[in-house]
């Protein structure tokens, strides 16, 4: 497992302990909806909807955090450092952690 995957594994499970291979779902509680997993070491998105917005809208980097994504504004489904966008920016920003959680 790289860095980047180890840094994505840990925002994932909330800062818990690092277990090798664990595979996890981002799940709307309120309607029992996978919209995403994490499996064998790939983001996987599983919303439609949501994955034709990140691929034509992208994650919108804030100006403080643009050194770590090479200065970039967006960052954009497929692109290098998407997983970790989603995960440390969309995930904690932009969802509604009363409704959205991972899961095993």
């Amino acid at each position: 497992m790289n860095t980047l995957q180890k840094k994505i594994l840990m925002c994932i499970l909330g800062g818990s302990s690092l277990v090798a291979g664990e595979n996890r779902r981002l799940v709307d509680t309120e309607i029992n909806m996978v919209i995403a997993s994490y499996e064998e070491g790939k983001l996987r998105i599983h919303d439609k909807i949501l994955e034709a917005e990140l691929k034509e809208f992208g994650i919108r980097v804030p100006y403080a955090k643009r050194g770590e994504y090479q200065g970039r504004e967006f960052v954009f489904l497929g692109e290098e450092g998407f997983e970790r966008a989603f995960c440390d920016l969309y995930v904690k920003d932009a969802m509604d952690s009363r409704f959205v959680r991972w899961t095993d």
